[in-house]
């Protein structure tokens, strides 16, 4: 289960903060992220409870059997599944508005193609079933806080979605890796050592989902990432179907979603070979979005930055710094919001827990009316059991932008069971 705040698009800074975010950006270089909610990245998740820093599997605790079984049909088959079953829920300090729900997502890889080799070739699919369990649902909650509070940008009602079904093949020794089918850009364009799992950090998209814009969500299409052997920068680009149908495999691709990226960090990063993720990354991004039924044409630019200061020879250490900068902008008018900066900061295994994380950050918004708000979060993330996690966290939000409030508070809890 999975108790959780998470917010919507965004955007942030007037032309201070654009100065700062562009300064920023310079000094700690850059790097830039696009996933929103559709963001689920279905690879990341399946080596997660075997990582040192991930949440483990309450399989290994209550059916140690079934867990030995599993890792057989991954070492002799290929085989891979994980699922996760979520709950969050949150409110805000006023009119008692507040929204819970949760999500079952299961997540399966089958590598067909040279398995256990750089040169592998494997099918990954993801299907979520999401409830809202309260009487107000993520867009009147967001509408009522403001800008980027809720769970989920798409339709949160009681649902099961085929989200991703693609192939990925890696060519050249993991130097070229392609995928193509309906997938989330975040497998290939969002490998954050600062954030980790979006799901089981930060409550608020300011500090945990994208700088900025509305990519599409879970869209067909395809894209290549190229890093050569040994090499410090990699580029990566795609296109995607623009207004994608989220119920469906849609191949009617609706005008081109266009995206490119430069990557640089502190050492090579190929996932096949090695799970360790850069201790330094700095991304820049930049997108076209052209008109459709549902959306006005957009173009727009990120920069982010991921520096984790630990003992790269070890997944994690004890006290574990993670710091991490976005700054986004679109179009102005092409979504609810313009602008936005945020920094925040991770400490992994906190009073020398395994696997919990306590953290906190700032960010400011500018929506597409000139309106801006200030905001800050802190949260604990606590491993209650392998497989079992309880984060809870509270949010400031200053002058909400959809709001009459001067000062909104958001506290949140979630519960993740990783299986």
């Amino acid at each position: 289960m999975h108790i959780s705040a998470f917010p919507r698009c965004t955007a942030a800074a007037n032309r201070s903060a654009v100065v700062f975010g562009l300064v920023a950006a310079a000094i700690f270089y850059p790097t830039c992220a696009n996933a929103q909610d559709g963001g689920v990245d279905a690879e990341e998740l399946l080596s997660q409870p075997a990582a040192a820093i991930g949440p483990g599997s309450l399989l290994d605790i209550v059916a140690p059997d079934v867990a030995d079984q599993v890792t057989t049909l991954r070492q002799d088959y290929g085989l891979a599944a994980t699922i996760r079953y979520s709950v969050y829920a949150q409110t805000a300090d006023f009119d008692g508005r507040g929204v819970a729900g949760g999500d079952l997502g299961a997540a399966a890889r089958w590598t067909f193609f040279n398995r256990g080799r750089s040169d592998a070739a494997s099918i990954v699919t993801y299907f979520e079933h999401r409830d809202t369990f309260s009487r107000s649902n993520g867009f009147e909650f967001a509408e009522d806080v403001g800008a980027g509070w809720f769970p989920h940008p798409i339709p949160n009602t009681g649902h099961t979605r085929l989200r991703q079904l693609y192939l990925t093949w890696n060519f050249l020794d993991d130097q070229v890796v392609t995928g193509v089918g309906k997938f989330s850009m975040r497998g290939l364009f969002n490998r954050s050592a600062y954030l980790g799992d979006r799901l089981r950090n930060f409550f608020s998209f300011a500090m945990s989902f994208d700088p900025s814009f509305n990519p599409p969500v879970d869209a067909f299409g395809a894209a290549v990432r190229v890093q050569p052997t040994d090499q410090l920068v990699s580029v990566m680009g795609g296109v995607f179907d623009a207004d994608p149908n989220l119920n469906g495999f849609d191949v009617d691709v609706d005008g081109p979603f266009g995206i490119a990226e430069l990557q640089f960090s502190n050492r090579p990063y190929r996932r096949a070979l090695d799970p360790r993720q850069p201790d330094f990354v700095m991304r820049l991004t930049t997108y076209h979005r052209p008109e459709t039924d549902s959306s006005r044409e957009a173009t727009g630019a990120s920069a982010v930055v991921d520096w984790r200061i630990w003992d790269a020879d070890r997944f994690a250490e004890v006290g574990e710094v993670g710091l991490g900068f976005r700054y986004g902008f679109q179009t102005r008018d092409a979504g609810a919001l313009e602008q936005i900066a945020s920094l925040g900061i991770v400490v992994s295994e906190p009073f020398g827990r395994a696997r919990d994380a306590v953290g906190g950050g700032v960010a400011f918004t500018v929506t597409s009316d000139d309106d801006t708000q200030w905001s800050g979060e802190t949260f604990y993330r606590l491993n209650v059991t392998d497989g079992f996690e309880l984060s809870a966290g509270v949010q400031a939000i200053v002058d909400p932008a959809f709001s009459d409030d001067s000062l909104t508070i958001v506290p949140g809890i979630r519960t993740v069971f990783q299986f």
